[in-house]
């Protein structure tokens, strides 16, 4: 083997590396990626939705009306609605440059991996639209009985608003009731949104009814 047959042979090994190892966003058949629209995320208003707990790994959305035992209520997720959108001087994803075959897989990029640039929660407040016990009624407050799931910790609603003063880093938000309703099994509840940027937002879940 002559040296040109060995300087091309090793030029064609590094572009064959090459191919594999750039994870090309656009390219669906390479890795199956999502489009990029953006980095950070916006929000534009949100959602609510009652979950049910599926033994010990899932959870299920309760339809409007439908009654759950307490013990397997999960949450009251709030789910942002949100825009993506990036900076001008956002780095770009980077790739690795190696000849061996190992990292044939390729990480997906995230829309809003970095959360909002600038909005943080300022106030969340829980209205409870039916009588929940004896000392809150119809159109009371019940903040005090809900408590926020960060996956690592979980913390009393208020303590969370009071100690968060970052700008909102995920999507959702994943609100446990800590105590039945007693005064009746319908449970209804309003969430006003309030953000540091002025916005605020407001939203009515569904009844559902909660028994003992």
């Amino acid at each position: 083997m002559n040296f040109k047959t060995i300087v091309l042979t090793l030029f064609l090994a590094i572009g064959f590396s090459i191919s594999f190892q750039n994870c090309d966003l656009d390219d669906d058949s390479v890795c199956n990626c999502p489009t990029l629209f953006g980095e950070y995320f916006d929000i534009t208003g949100f959602d609510l939705t009652h979950n049910a707990r599926v033994e010990d790994c899932c959870q299920i959305a309760i339809a409007p009306g439908q009654g759950v035992v307490f013990d397997d209520y999960l949450n009251l997720t709030l789910s942002y609605f949100v825009s993506y959108y990036s900076r001008i001087d956002a780095p770009q994803p980077r790739w690795n440059f190696s000849l061996m075959n190992e990292a044939l897989a390729c990480t997906c990029i995230e829309n809003g991996w970095k959360g909002s640039m600038d909005e943080v929660l300022d106030n969340i407040t829980i209205t409870t639209l039916y009588d929940f016990d004896e000392q809150h009624a119809a159109n009371d407050t019940i903040n005090e009985f809900f408590q926020v799931n960060l996956g690592d910790e979980v913390v009393d609603l208020d303590t969370y608003l009071e100690r968060d003063s970052t700008a909102v880093n995920a999507e959702f938000l994943f609100l446990e009731l800590k105590k039945a309703p007693e005064a009746r099994e319908e449970f209804q509840v309003r969430v006003k949104l309030d953000l540091s940027t002025g916005e605020s937002y407001e939203r009515e879940s569904t009844v559902i009814r909660i028994t003992e």
